[in-house]
């Protein structure tokens, strides 16, 4: 069964953001050691869901900066990962990063922020369609986005 999981956050309003960095804290419980992150824009969920009401957008428009990861997860391992575009985060939007394993029959495990702050969780399964599940948590995934203006 493939599944992803996805971490919300809101960048503050009145101005924007370029992207330096984001860091996650992440294990390898098996298979290959490869994973994809993605940072993407946020879209109206896409069926009938009677939780939270937006997904990350994995679309081609939707992808902000995206990073294909191999040998780098020791266990557990802060994984820091440079922006090779700088993008811009646009201030009072959200955005998503999403954890995805490629290889069949291989597992990360995305580490909880210890309910330090509430956030927003998505998730998705193959075996149930691939359709987004999106809710407000009281805690989330450890994440650190970092940007300057």
């Amino acid at each position: 069964m493939d599944a992803d999981i996805a971490m919300g956050f809101d960048v503050p309003s009145g101005r924007d953001y370029l992207l330096d960095s984001v860091d996650v804290a992440l294990s390898l419980v098996a298979g290959a050691n490869v994973f994809e992150l993605f940072l993407t824009e946020t879209q109206p969920i896409s069926h009938s869901w009677g939780g939270f009401q937006e997904e990350p957008n994995l679309t081609t428009s939707g992808i902000v900066e995206s990073w294909r990861i191999r040998d780098r997860l020791e266990n557990p391992a802060l994984v820091h990962l440079e922006s090779a575009t700088g993008a811009v985060l646009k201030g009072g939007k959200r955005y998503w990063v999403v954890l995805s394993v490629p290889e069949p029959d291989s597992e990360v495990r995305w580490h909880s922020d210890g309910d330090i702050a509430p956030g927003y969780i998505a998730e998705r399964f193959s075996a149930y369609g691939n359709k987004w599940e999106s809710h407000e948590s009281s805690g989330g995934f450890a994440l650190r986005v970092t940007s300057r203006f």
